[in-house]
């Protein structure tokens, strides 16, 4: 079974990364705040973050993500790819 190596995507020295904390827990995520399609032409502005599944094993809605100076409040968790290696966290800010 093929699984996938991540810790290299989550590098804070990549460029990629940001160093944050989820739930008082330092953790490494990738931020994505585009806009997305939701629901044919309704647009949601709400970030969302990568994260590894190792590092949001224990992730659930209601927690807090703090990167750098801004505060998201975890709305939903979801597993991202096809592996699960990856979850992502839906946000709002707080």
């Amino acid at each position: 079974m093929f699984a996938e190596a991540v810790t290299a995507f989550f590098d804070v020295d990549s460029g990629f990364a940001y160093a944050a904390t989820l739930d008082g827990e330092a953790v490494q995520v990738i931020l994505d705040e585009a806009s997305v399609d939701v629901l044919n032409g309704v647009i949601s502005a709400n970030p969302s973050v990568l994260i590894s599944a190792e590092q949001a094993a224990e992730a659930e809605a209601g927690q807090s993500l703090v990167i750098g100076a801004q505060t998201y409040t975890v709305r939903a968790v979801m597993f991202d790819g096809p592996d699960a290696a990856m979850k992502r966290l839906d946000l709002v800010r707080a």
